[in-house]
């Protein structure tokens, strides 16, 4: 994960992003989900990260000070596994880089669908928290991650919540 932001600048140099004006819904009926963009936000995908199925990013307008908060959905496919399964071995790698650093972590219920969340704090290559949502469903492991500098998460908290609940599966 601590290339995950070198990564997004590199997708959306690399991929024509659209920008939208006023929150919208990014539909992809080829990995059958749906997740809402928010207002303001270029998103777009990426043939150099197939996985990656959608990618999106804050626009700050400021070129001196450029957003930092990001979200990406990465889809893979795991067939005869489990949400708890898939969770642990998504901590486990993530451990492995002795960079992971959990600050909170939960249950929720999405759209009638489980999924565990972490809030992960990190101080390499910068200082960035994520907020990411797993689940399991037909084969598929499902990971919403939202990115931002750490002393800016507070401030994005909320809007990454509110938009990981309008992902419908």
């Amino acid at each position: 994960m601590k290339y995950l932001l070198a990564l997004l600048l590199v997708c959306a140099a690399a991929t024509g992003f659209s920008q939208t004006s006023t929150p919208f819904i990014f539909k992809d009926t080829i990995n059958h989900f749906s997740i809402v963009i928010p207002d303001g936000w270029h998103y777009g995908v990426s043939a150099r990260y197939p996985g990656l199925k959608v990618i999106a990013y804050r626009d700050s307008g400021d070129t001196a000070n450029p957003a930092h908060e990001n979200l990406n959905l990465n889809i893979l496919q795991k067939e005869n596994s489990s949400l708890d399964k898939e969770y642990d071995k998504l901590i486990s790698a993530l451990s492995a880089g002795n960079d992971l650093n959990v600050v909170e972590s939960g249950t929720i219920t999405i759209n009638g669908q489980p999924y565990k969340w972490f809030i992960d704090a990190h101080q390499k290559p910068a200082q960035l928290s994520n907020y990411v949502f797993l689940t399991y469903k037909e084969g598929k492991t499902y990971i919403l991650t939202f990115t931002t500098v750490s002393e800016s998460f507070s401030k994005y908290r909320s809007l990454f919540h509110d938009v990981a609940v309008t992902l419908v599966l």
